[in-house]
Order: structure tokens, then sequence, then C-alpha cells
């Protein structure tokens, strides 16, 4: 966070103070906190982090469009892993049917801020527009 935030400030220390009483504040709204194994938890997570750090350097005067190319220049340095699916097509299938569960349980429970998942298929009017 601080490389990022030196970009734009040589008080790093301070901004990188005030974007994490953003953060906790942000903490009491926040989906997921009681599911944190949910797929949309890491991302929702992630996001309210840069959200927070942007917000810290918006009051330091960084223009939206600046801090936005930073955060993807080093979001493409990073090193990433992608999803790992199971190699055994039984096992994989199995991780598939637990995904659907879950995706079906989105549908069920919704609660307040947080993602309802459908399955898209060509044959939906409804998401096949690509």
């Amino acid at each position: 966070m601080g490389k990022l935030v030196s970009n734009f400030t040589d008080d790093v220390e301070t901004v990188v103070e005030k974007a994490r009483a953003l953060f906790g504040d942000m903490l009491n709204e926040m989906a997921y906190l009681e599911n944190p194994q949910h797929p949309m938890a890491a991302p929702l997570f992630m996001c309210n982090v840069n959200l927070a750090l942007y917000l810290a350097l918006k009051d330091e005067g960084v223009d939206v469009h600046d801090f936005g190319t930073a955060m993807l220049k080093g979001l493409a340095r990073a090193p990433s892993q992608g999803p790992q699916f199971p190699e055994d097509p039984s096992e994989r299938a199995k991780a598939y049917t637990g995904f659907l569960s879950m995706m079906e349980e989105t549908q069920r429970n919704t609660k307040p801020g947080e993602f309802v998942l459908k399955e898209a298929t060509q044959a939906d009017p409804e998401t096949a527009w690509g």
C-alpha cells in the first residue's frame, strides 16, 4: 500500500493511517464478514481497501484517474494465481456441484449488500447479450 501511496505524496504514513481509519469505518457495513469463504468476499474486501486508499489520497488532491492508473499498473506487476481446478474429472464435477449449491443459496437467502449469483447460459435471453 505504501508503494502506491508514494507515487502521490511524501507523507505516506499519514495517508496510510487515514486509509486504515476509513477502512475500519467501512467494516461495519461490509458484506460477507460472516461468510469469508464466499467467492465474492475477497474481491469485495480488496475493492474496499482500494476505495479507502483512494479516499485518503483524494483529500491530498489526487485525481481518481491517476489513482486508478497507478493501481492497475501495480496489479499488472503483481504475481497472479488464477483459480485452481481439480484435475480429476469426478473431483471437478464435485466442486462444480458445490458451487451450484452455493449459487442457489444466494438466490434463496439474499442479504443486503451481497451478490445474488445466477448461472448464465446462451439459451437465457437475460444473459445471452454477448
